[in-house]
């Protein structure tokens, strides 16, 4: 590798203003996006904060009187359509009004990403860590999706911090930890039960362990209050939900897709349909026995346990049953762990081919995707239905900038994976081997 000539000491004062000063430029336009809508009804946190107020009350939501009771009907013709651990969370909140509880979830979603960005960024040893961490917190905070994540309420923010402390705990041989991290992902939405199975196939049983200690006995508390019925209820729900959202031009999963090939977004939402359903099933099946045939091929680069774990974190998403726009801030953390996979091969010199080229590229359009707003595809299928076939091909190329960006991260974390199966094992330095205290 050729050697970069030496930079003066004011030249990297000057870059280092200017990158602080688009940061937060980034973050002001962000946050103040961010809190134009909090006096707005934060929709998905609402749902789970009625829910835990009618646990402290004494009664449960998951019945028609329960509904009514706790004002959950006003909110949507899919009534509580979460499962009964998610308002667990909330319990917290129960007590205060629902525009300080907004307040209060938007506040700790941007700590705790704030807390997973810097902590990666130390943890992988990324150079300039602090503008680093700076610039991205900035960048995903200024994107359409993180406001939608926070003018809605969602919670997707924390399930990524949850598969950060898993990967952290895991990578060091914590295994206990890391299943209660995942354990407590599981408790507020059921996807991350895919990583949990990774862990399964490896054979990292207090891992799993964990992961079921954590959620039963969420489950228990909530159970104690809820009742047994409460279960079924949530499930019988979940029909009149996927009619709801499945076919949704918003839904960026395996699911969704398949769903628009057979019933298009240029069509209303209709029921779903069993085919379309069976097909993106098997479609999911095949991926996660792909994934996992990859972790496997790799096993014997303990220093490959990133790319193994955030691989599944991606699969879990894409094979979820819906997959909105805000679940891409959990990309954030294989997006990053992506990028230092090529910084990696950029400093042992083996930079030089397609696949580093390819590589980037898509990871500059990934990040580069985030900038579409979301609402403009739901504006132009309105205009459709409105009438207006002029906008027919837009309406489609924003559905796909809508859902590739998921499936190209898959595909690269896939390739990066595979690449590395192909490569001999090699000793890895340092106190503690990424993956190495795996349980027997």
């Amino acid at each position: 590798m050729i050697p970069l000539p030496a930079i003066p000491s004011s030249v990297r004062l000057i870059v280092r203003l200017a990158l602080a000063t688009v940061g937060l430029l980034w973050l002001t336009g962000g946050l103040a996006a961010i809190g134009g809508g909090l006096p707005s009804k934060h929709w998905d946190a609402i749902v789970d904060l009625r829910a835990a107020r009618a646990f402290m009350d004494g009664y449960t939501p998951f019945s028609e009187e329960g509904l009514v009771r706790a004002n959950l009907l006003e909110l949507g013709p899919a009534g509580l359509g979460h499962p009964p651990t998610t308002a667990f969370w909330f319990l917290p909140l129960a007590r205060n009004t629902e525009v300080v509880s907004s307040a209060i979830l938007t506040f700790v979603v941007l700590l705790l990403l704030s807390l997973q960005v810097t902590q990666m960024v130390r943890l992988k040893q990324l150079p300039g860590s602090l503008l680093t961490s700076w610039l991205i917190i900035a960048y995903v905070v200024s994107c359409s999706f993180m406001r939608y994540h926070m003018n809605v309420g969602q919670i997707s923010a924390v399930i990524g911090f949850w598969f950060f402390l898993a990967w952290a705990a895991a990578r060091r041989g914590h295994d206990l930890e890391a299943g209660l991290a995942l354990g407590a992902a599981c408790t507020m939405k059921l996807f991350p039960g895919m990583v949990v199975a990774m862990f399964l196939l490896q054979r990292r049983w207090r891992v799993v362990l964990g992961a079921a200690v954590a959620y039963l006995g969420i489950a228990a508390i909530m159970t104690s209050q809820y009742g047994l019925a409460s279960w079924p209820v949530f499930l019988a729900q979940q029909s009149k939900i996927a009619d709801l959202c499945m076919g949704s031009i918003q839904n960026q999963s395996i699911h969704g897709v398949v769903a628009h090939i057979f019933s298009p977004i240029c069509r209303p939402i209709g029921p779903v349909l069993s085919g379309p359903t069976f097909v993106s099933s098997v479609i999911s099946l095949a991926l996660f026995g792909f994934c996992a045939w990859l972790v496997w091929r790799s096993r014997a680069r303990r220093d490959a346990f990133d790319l193994q774990f955030w691989l599944f974190v991606v699969l879990s998403c894409v094979c979820s049953q819906w997959t909105w726009e805000h679940y891409s801030v959990i990309y954030v953390g294989p997006l990053l762990i992506l990028a230092c996979h090529l910084l990696d091969r950029w400093r042992s010199g083996n930079w030089r081919n397609w696949s580093t080229a390819v590589t980037t590229t898509g990871i500059v359009a990934i990040v580069c995707s985030w900038q579409v707003d979301h609402m403009t595809k739901e504006g132009v299928q309105a205009r459709y239905f409105n009438g207006d076939t002029t906008v027919h091909a837009k309406l489609h190329l924003l559905h796909v900038l809508n859902f590739a960006p998921g499936f190209l991260l898959l595909a690269l974390m896939m390739a990066a994976l595979w690449a590395e199966g192909t490569r001999l094992a090699r000793p890895v330095t340092g106190p503690a081997a990424p993956g190495a205290a795996a349980s027997s």
